[in-house]
């Protein structure tokens, strides 16, 4: 048998590889929790943008009316997995409220309770197409595509911030 190292060059070698070890444990934890928050800001677009598109078979000849169309859309299955459903409530990932309200022709989702990053990453993705207007938090209604610059002005930081998309369709 070999004979094992003594002294101080023992305790060395040891503490090296522990430090390694923590070191490389230490990244493959920063790199989840990377994926974790990005995948987590894509499904709250992606959610959002289900629930606007599902909200569209709800469309009667004269329109959505001026009802909370929550309860329709839990009962006909179309909330995406990304939204909890409490009774006849919607909550997005963050726990804030998620309301669809008829507005005659149109209706209008509202989130609240996000994050300054997902508020500027849903104004600036989902600002486009059937959307008439996006309001964030008090700010005046936008209407068109929303730049990162206008969306970083009406997002505040902290978990504060609500986001209203109002359709025309």
């Amino acid at each position: 048998m070999k004979s094992l190292k003594q002294g101080i060059f023992n305790i060395s070698d040891a503490s090296i590889g522990w430090g390694m070890a923590f070191v490389g444990l230490a990244m493959v934890a920063a790199a989840g929790m990377g994926l974790y928050v990005k995948v987590y800001s894509t499904s709250s677009v992606a959610s959002i943008n289900t629930l606007l598109n599902e909200t569209k078979s709800l469309r009667i000849s004269t329109g959505y009316g001026t009802a909370n169309l929550v309860p329709a859309l839990i009962r006909s299955g179309a909330i995406p997995k990304g939204i909890s459903i409490v009774g006849d409530r919607l909550f997005n990932a963050s726990g804030g409220a998620i309301t669809v309200t008829g507005s005659g022709i149109g209706f209008m989702v509202s989130t609240a309770g996000m994050n300054e990053k997902d508020c500027m990453k849903l104004a600036t993705t989902l600002s486009n197409g059937d959307i008439a207007s996006v309001r964030i938090n008090s700010a005046p209604a936008m209407t068109g595509e929303i730049s990162p610059a206008q969306a970083s002005a009406a997002c505040v930081a902290g978990r504060n911030n609500t986001v209203t998309f109002t359709t025309n369709m």
